[in-house]
């Protein structure tokens, strides 16, 4: 989601319109409307004023706090994988050479899969933590 389709919910969420967002913040009416049609994006010090006055933080702003839904998803998806390497090397040793080689295959796509999967949470981990450390 765009830093523009977020300022426009929020300010559907609290009953706005683009005249009251932009007295409020101290810009014009069409300012407004190019943030929200991602045409500008706006300076960080109207960014700071948003999260001023409706109590958010950047990250919340921004929708880098990661919800638990989305770690619960990454996690199950982690585990079906996870299933289906030990299922592929439980196989490995039953087949015949081509199909051996097939199977290594597979387990290898897998394990490139799991791995994108566990860097992506990783990095959100790492971002989260990284601004949580900076408020302090």
């Amino acid at each position: 989601m765009t830093i523009g389709k977020i300022i426009k919910q929020l300010r559907s969420v609290h009953s706005l319109s683009q005249e009251d967002l932009a007295e409020q913040l101290g810009v014009s009416r069409q300012t407004i409307s190019n943030w929200e049609n991602d045409r500008t994006v706006p300076a960080l010090d109207y960014m700071k004023k948003l999260c001023e006055e409706y109590q958010l933080s950047l990250d919340q702003l921004f929708r880098l706090e990661t919800n638990e839904v989305g770690k619960t998803k990454l996690s199950k998806r982690l585990l079906f994988y996870l299933s289906v390497l030990f299922a592929f090397l439980f196989l490995l040793p039953f087949s015949e050479s081509s199909l051996s080689s097939l199977i290594f295959i597979f387990t290898a796509i897998v394990i490139v899969f799991a791995s994108w999967d566990l860097a992506r949470l990783l990095f959100k981990e790492v971002v989260l933590w990284h601004s949580r450390r900076k408020k302090l």
